[in-house]
């Protein structure tokens, strides 16, 4: 859609006419071009003063006449293309129901406050700057705000005060397109730049929303609306509050596609941190739906710079990313990504003083929520924390510092059913890590779960955990000494179901997956050695959450310079297996696995599910015809060990490929783990 052209004025025009048939007409005593026998009245048309079919100035013809209006360009009466006197289809400015220019005919808080205006333009190379006195601009009708031509680097630019910019309204509906959205020089922006309510709709489309400063509120914050962000990024925006920085929502729909918010900062400061209030970094959801579809949540930061301490603090840091509550819902779909995300604090204690830290979910951090990762990935997100003391200062014995799920947390308290489902991704490269000087003797230090940490508080009907064709891979956990499973861990306090053991008591299913070189770097003792890549913890002693694993390829999972790719040892409780087979672990791990799980004959018939073996992985590999990164293994241990014919999925559902879509099985028998070899 092009922007429409300037009014034509009736008054020139009109002149002109009278102007050139004053030219023609000319003397009344002149003879006549025509005579003789070849003339009548009316002619054929050529210079009669009465209407023929190509000029005649008297009535109205097909091609100018200007008594009457013709198709092309009377500017008597309104024609298709651009008849200034009442509305055309391109870009008349003065009806109702059609497009206003700014700034030619309005200012754009001009153009929003009339009723009129359902269109407006931007006009090409214009920076429209929205005064504080006319913020926030109140959006009570539907309404298309377009900027420039659609080619790449031509957005045009509005400037947003400190009060915000749009406030949707009452079931309204706003859509932007191609525009950047940027700030004036103020110190920061103390209301959101959208705010939308009430069952309003908001539509970024082409809009870059770049380098601004919030001091309390979110870039969009929707309450019980709809926002859809289509080919856009919002990213290098800095919040001096608690965040979110980019979006907050309450009861509303957010949609991203082919979209971005990446490299945004909550900033926190000791002053924060003395009152105790959770932090939140990119997005955080109440009672939301968030999509995204071939999207970027990256480089997001919430974190704290060289703060000196001498009161008693609390951080509580959730999702630097994406965090959830309330029964929200996640899907991240079709090769989308959250990566790189980071929760990060740098301390100096100055006094002998409680500091608590509780950091969870640096890439996505959930509560009472349920999760889809469909052929996307969960990727390099971290939690990174440094404590010093001056001199001989240091916290006190009520001091703690743990870290969960540096890629995923996800967590369920109420008695709903919040499933998790990880079909053809891969959560890989995600990051715990300590530097805590001898000084600083908290109580309790604790980082688990670096790629995926679930917790269960409460009995549960059916599995929350569902992961298919998926890879769990290079998630490490260093400088902790409380450190467990850097690839999985599982934490129950469900009621004990050994005794009657059904597939609807399964607090998890894993199929045709590969859990692989996940690292502890503490190696624990003899007796409470940690496991690496899948750990199922007890929360209390009589708890036996059953698990079922079918074509799951442990390998090179390690604690220390030990191969651990399951939990075991003191503290960890036996998981039952229920209808588990054709799982393959590393050889010198062997022990271990089957340690991490019973064997009463109540779980399962035949020989142990878990065999060792070397499967002899490639590195992690991607290419862009893969939804997400894999390991290809080559060892004739993992090729054809799986099960015959067909591949069992979720609920026993047949597999006919694998992570990278390829075809499975092959040779009439599935390889086990996520990549079937062709």
């Amino acid at each position: 859609m092009k922007p429409p052209r300037k009014n034509q004025s009736p008054f020139a025009l009109l002149c002109l006419i009278v102007f050139l048939l004053s030219g023609c007409i000319g003397d009344p005593t002149t003879v006549s071009p025509c005579e003789g026998a070849n003339c009548t009245d009316p002619d054929a048309g050529h210079g009669d003063s009465e209407p023929d079919a190509n000029g005649d100035s008297d009535e109205p013809d097909a091609n100018g006449d200007s008594d009457v209006p013709d198709a092309n360009g009377d500017s008597d009466v309104p024609d298709a293309n651009g008849d200034s006197d009442v509305p055309d289809a391109d870009g008349d400015s003065h009806d109702p129901g059609h497009a206003c220019l700014v700034p030619s005919d309005y200012t754009l808080a001009g153009a929003v406050s009339d009723e009129t205006c359902t269109e407006i333009y931007i006009e090409s190379g214009h920076t429209e700057t929205i005064a504080e006195a006319d913020s926030p601009l109140l959006i009570q009708q539907d309404l298309l705000i377009y900027g420039g031509e659609l080619e790449p680097n031509q957005r045009n630019t509005i400037e947003v005060s400190s009060e915000g910019l749009f406030e949707i309204d009452g079931g309204a509906s706003l859509t932007l397109k191609n525009l950047e959205i940027r700030q004036l020089d103020d110190p920061a922006l103390t209301s959101s730049v959208f705010t939308a309510q009430s069952g309003a709709e908001l539509t970024l489309e082409e809009v870059a929303i770049i380098g601004l400063v919030l001091r309390n509120e979110p870039v969009i914050h929707a309450q019980n609306s709809t926002v859809h962000l289509i080919d856009s990024i919002l990213r290098d925006t800095t919040s001096r509050g608690n965040g979110p920085v980019a979006i907050d929502c309450a009861q509303s729909s957010i949609t991203l596609e082919d979209s971005a918010i990446e490299s945004n900062t909550t900033r926190y400061f000791a002053t924060h941190l003395e009152a105790g209030e959770p932090f939140y970094g990119a997005v955080a959801l109440d009672n939301c739906d968030l999509t995204l579809t071939r999207s970027e949540i990256r480089g997001n930061r919430l974190r704290g710079d060289n703060i000196s301490l001498n009161n008693d603090t609390t951080l509580v840091a959730r999702g630097a990313g994406i965090s959830g509550t309330n029964q929200s819902s996640v899907d991240i779909l079709d090769e989308s990504e959250v990566s790189d995300n980071e929760i990060f604090g740098h301390f100096t204690l100055e006094e002998p003083i409680d500091i608590n830290i509780d950091a969870k979910g640096a890439g996505i951090s959930l509560f009472d929520s349920s999760l889809t990762l469909e052929r996307s990935t969960i990727s390099e997100n971290s939690i990174n924390f440094s404590v010093s003391a001056a001199g001989e200062n240091q916290g006190t014995d009520d001091s703690s510092i743990q870290a969960l799920g540096a890629g995923l947390y996800l967590s369920f308290d109420e008695d709903e059913n919040f499933e998790f489902l990880i079909d053809r991704s891969t959560i890989s490269g995600n990051l715990i890590d300590f530097a805590l000087e001898d000084a600083f003797a908290p109580r309790i230090v604790r980082g688990a779960g670096a790629g995926l940490a679930i917790f269960s508080h409460t009995p549960i009907p059916t599995a929350p955990l569902h992961m298919v064709n998926s890879t769990v891979s290079s998630n490490q956990i260093s400088g902790v000494q409380g450190a467990e499973a850097a690839g999985i861990l599982m934490k129950t306090s469900l009621e004990d179901t050994i005794l009657n053991p059904e597939v609807g008591d399964l607090y998890a299913q894993i199929r045709y997956s590969t859990i692989a070189e996940n690292i502890v770097g503490y190696a624990g003792n003899n007796d409470d050695s940690p496991g690496a890549g899948f750990v199922v913890h007890k929360m209390e002693a009589s708890v036996r959450p059953l698990i079922s694993l079918i074509g799951v390829l442990f390998q090179n999972n390690t604690n220390g310079s030990e191969s651990a790719d399951c939990g075991g040892g003191a503290g960890i409780s036996q998981a039952p297996l229920l209808g588990s087979s054709h799982n393959l672990c590393s050889e010198n791990s062997e022990d271990r696995c089957q340690d991490a799980f019973s064997t009463l004959s109540t779980t399962f018939s035949g020989p142990h599910p878990i065999e060792g073996g070397d499967a002899e992985l490639s590195p992690l590999e991607q290419s862009s015809a893969w939804p997400s990164a894999v390991h290809i293994p080559s060892g004739s241990d993992a090729l054809d060990a799986g099960q015959l014919a067909i591949c069992s999925g979720i609920n026993g559902a047949s597999l006919t490929e694998d992570q990278r879509g390829l075809t499975r099985p092959i040779n009439n028998q599935c390889d086990i783990g996520s990549v079937e070899v062709q």
